[in-house]
Parts: structure tokens; C-alpha cells; sequence
């Protein structure tokens, strides 16, 4: 397959010649990105990353201004109860694929590479399946009276949107494994072209639907045809090996035997990621979710880049780095992390001190709290960048001693959102949600301080930055 074959469209030609211009500008300053060099490649995949991630910000704004308009909170919140019990189901099965094909030697291999894809395809169709026995057993305990009435967990409509959601699954299992291969070599052109137009099919299915249909249901359809496109997109315009069914034995004993330590800690890992709005849900109802999601996702949209940095390039980046010296392996970690921290500063504070401001003027009066909470989770996205300390212990394929770390994390978040539920106090909760990763971040130090870097004032900073704006936040309410 050649992802050549739309490279004469306008919008390709627009990206290029905006890298093209970035690339000029770096020159000028003496910062030389040749295509071939490692310094090279990673600012074209980053000036790729930063395309798609404006464009994800921008096409997610625009959708959740006219969404928030057609349904009320409680259609928020349904939504993420359903998507909380996908990516629990997805990432409790995670077999650590995309870390396989990263960290592999034989991430060009064809048949390699389509071992994986097959294996990828085939949990999928079990997730599937999976999925549509939880709506079925949903709905059995809503019907003898198990899930009371009363419940926010209790509204008729969870098992049918939780049953379609299995599409959305088993459509995600048949994207094309070179996407994976393609971070591995720091090339995300192409990946961000198909990420850019999946995401505006999706988001105008959405709009399109809610308006027609004024109902979750709209947001759920959306969501399953928007995956298959981008799956398709991935196998018929990505270069790299045509995916094709096989199987081979020793590739898969292979794959397995590195995966169940990753298994572990995806599975850790989702607990925290998901179960704040099983717990928010629970203890405080589907309104307050609602307006708690839709702070979340504006969060998590400006985390999408921080996210697609840390995939894309974290681990092929310090594995570029492998063969240097200890100190100049280092000096380069924290130079590659110098704009992302920059990044993280400014998007932080101005959650932290502008958040509640932004949601009276652009959102329903409904959605006003949303603005205090996304000020608490601005706190935690100043700490971010601590995030990429993880690539060293991925990079050398130390996925029990991550396992052990992610656990540490599990616990003590566990601690606090129990917490909270029992106080009944939803500001705990999002305080809780924000310093989510502040034990794993601690832990990475602390355990194996020879291997990964602790400088007291960058990653100090953020902390004592995080701190003094946490303290802010609490004083002024």
C-alpha cells in the first residue's frame, strides 16, 4: 500500500508546506532538521503530532459548543458511563501490541507484523462479544430489580448503548499495525492525515445525529461508524505491509510471554483512568457526571498532544538514545522535554486561573461548575511532563518493574476517591482525579533513581508550581 496515492490533494499540500516553513524558521535560529538525522526526525514527527493535535482541539470545541446545546448533563453522563466500561473491557485485555511493535527489532516484518494484526482482529471480535454479554447481564439485573431504581445506573437505555459500543471495538481491532510501526520510525505524517479526517467524519456524524435524533443515541452511532472509517483509512493509505490473516506459534509464544506483564499494567492502569466517573456516577448522580465529563474532555483534549508525544515518540526516542552515555542520554531527555513542560505550564495555569471564567462565557449556565473543575485538573496537567520518565523503563522492556510502579499509583488513588464518596465531596473527587499519577511519577524516582532522572528544578518545579496552584484553587473556591 502507498500513502502516496492522495499526496496531491491540497490538504497534504497545506501540511507540508507549513512544516516546510517551520523547518525554515528552525534553520535560521541554527537548529537544523535534516531529514535524515534523529534531531530531523523528531521535529517533522512533532510538527506532524502538533497538526493533528490543533486540528483535534479545534474539531472537539466546536462539537462540544453545539452538543452541550442539543442534550442536557444527564446524556453526558451516560455517555461516560458507557465509555468507562469500553476502555475498562479494552484495556483489562490489552496484550501490549503497540509496545511490542516499538520495542521490536523486527517491527518491518511482514510476517511479524501481520501475526499481530491477526491477533488483533480476533480480540476485538471477543471484546465484542464480551460487550454484548455485560449489556445482556446489565439489563437482566435492571429487570429482576438487582440495580435499583433509584440508581443513576438504573436508566433503561445503558444496555443498548453499552451493547453498540461493541462495534466500536470490534472495528478498532482491523486498523492496520503499521500505524504502530510508523511510531516506531518517528513518521507521523501519515497517521495524522488519517487521524485528521476520521475525526471530522466523526464529529460531523455527530452533530448531524444529535440534531436529527435529539439523543445519546446519536453521539453512540456516530462513534461506531467514525472508528470503521478510520480503520479502513489505516489499511488502504498507510504505507508498509498489506495485513493480512497469520499465524505463527513461535511469534506468538514470543508476543504473549512480553505482553502479560504489559496486561498488568494496562489493567492498573484503567482502574484509575476510569473508575472516577464509575465512582462520581455512583455517589453523586448522572448530572453532576455529566458536568464533570465535559470538563474532563476539555483536559483531556488539550492532554491529547502530551498523550500522542508520549506514544509516538517517547519510547523510539530513548531507545535512539540507547548507545550514549548516561549523562548525555539525560541532557538529551530533558532537552526533548523542555517544550512540552513549557507547554504543560501554560495550559495548566491558565486552567488553574482562567478555567471557571471560560466556562461562564462559552458554555449553558448548566455547565457553569465545569469551570471549577477543570481549574482542579489544570493542577495535574502541570505535572504531565513527569509522564515521559516511564520511556526509560520501556525503552530497556522493564514492564514488570513499571507493573509495580502503576500498582503503587492504583492504591493510593483508590485511597482518595473512597474518600471523597464518603465525605460526598465532589472536589475532593477531581483532586483526586488531577494528582492521579502524582504516586507513579514519585515512584519512577524513587525506586530506581540511578536509571531514571530527578532534577530538582525541572521536575521539582512542576511539583512546587503544581503545589502553590492547588493551594490557590482551594482558597478561592
Amino acid at each position: 500500500m502507498n500513502s502516496t496515492r492522495g499526496a496531491s490533494s491540497l490538504p497534504v499540500r497545506f501540511f507540508e508546506a507549513v512544516i516546510a516553513m517551520a523547518t525554515g524558521l528552525l534553520a535560521r535560529v541554527g537548529i537544523r532538521a535534516d531529514a535524515g538525522s534523529l534531531q530531523g526526525r523528531i521535529i517533522r514527527n512533532a510538527s506532524w503530532i502538533a497538526i493533528g493535535y490543533g486540528a483535534d482541539v479545534v474539531i472537539r470545541f466546536l462539537s462540544s459548543l453545539i452538543i452541550t446545546r442539543l442534550l442536557d448533563p444527564s446524556a453526558y453522563g451516560l455517555i461516560a458511563t458507557v465509555s468507562v466500561i469500553m476502555t475498562v473491557v479494552f484495556m483489562l485485555s490489552d496484550l501490549g501490541l503497540r509496545q511490542v511493535v516499538v520495542t521490536s527489532d523486527r517491527s518491518d516484518e511482514p510476517a511479524f507484523l501481520r501475526t499481530i494484526w491477526t491477533i488483533q482482529v480476533l480480540r476485538g471480535i471477543v471484546l465484542l462479544v464480551v460487550i454484548g454479554l455485560v449489556a445482556w447481564l446489565w439489563h437482566v439485573m435492571q429487570v429482576s430489580g438487582w440495580i435499583a431504581r433509584g440508581s443513576s445506573y438504573a436508566d433503561p437505555v445503558l444496555p443498548g448503548l453499552l451493547a453498540m459500543t461493541g462495534g466500536t471495538l470490534a472495528a478498532m481491532g482491523f486498523a492496520s499495525i503499521n500505524v504502530f510501526r510508523l511510531e516506531r520510525h518517528l513518521d507521523q505524517g501519515a497517521v495524522t492525515r488519517v487521524d485528521i479526517g476520521s475525526r471530522l467524519v466523526m464529529t460531523g456524524l455527530t452533530v448531524a445525529l444529535v440534531f436529527w435524533l435529539r439523543s445519546v443515541w446519536g453521539i453512540v452511532i456516530a462513534m461506531v461508524i467514525g472508528t470503521a472509517f478510520r480503520s479502513v483509512m489505516t489499511l488502504v493509505s498507510l504505507p508498509g505491509p498489506a495485513m493480512k490473516f497469520r499465524f505463527d506459534r513461535a511469534d506468538l509464544v514470543g508476543i504473549l510471554t512480553h505482553s502479560r506483564w504489559i496486561a498488568l499494567s494496562s489493567g492498573l492502569g484503567v482502574l484509575t483512568s476510569t473508575s472516577d466517573k464509575l465512582v462520581i456516577g455512583y455517589a453523586f448522580g448522572m448530572g453532576p457526571l455529566g458536568v464533570y465529563a465535559v470538563a474532563f474532555a476539555l483536559t483531556d483534549s488539550l492532554n491529547a498532544i502530551i498523550t500522542r508525544f508520549q506514544t509516538s515518540m517517547g519510547i523510539s526516542v530513548m531507545r535512539a538514545l540507547d548507545d550514549k552515555p548516561e549523562d548525555e542520554r539525560r541532557a538529551a531527555f530533558y532537552r526533548f522535554r523542555r517544550p512540552i513542560e513549557l507547554y504543560c505550564l501554560a495550559a495548566g495555569l491558565g486552567l488553574v486561573f482562567f478555567g471557571p471564567l471560560f466556562f461562564q462565557i462559552m458554555y449553558d449556565p448548566r455547565y457553569h461548575e465545569a469551570g471549577h473543575f477543570a481549574s482542579l485538573l489544570g493542577v495535574g496537567f502541570i505535572l504531565n511532563p513527569l509522564s515521559f520518565s516511564s520511556n526509560f523503563a520501556l525503552g530497556r522492556k522493564r514492564f514488570k518493574y513499571m507493573s509495580f510502579v502503576v500498582g503503587l499509583r492504583t492504591i493510593v488513588f483508590f485511597i482518595g476517591m473512597g474518600l471523597a464518596a464518603w465525605l460526598h465531596s465532589m472536589e475532593l473527587a477531581v483532586i483526586a482525579v488531577a494528582l492521579a499519577r502524582l504516586p507513579e511519577y514519585l515512584g519512577y524516582f524513587l525506586v530506581r533513581r540511578g536509571e531514571i532522572p530527578f532534577r530538582w528544578d525541572r521536575d521539582g518545579g512542576l511539583i512546587a508550581i503544581a503545589t502553590a496552584c492547588l493551594a490557590f484553587r482551594l482558597a478561592v473556591g
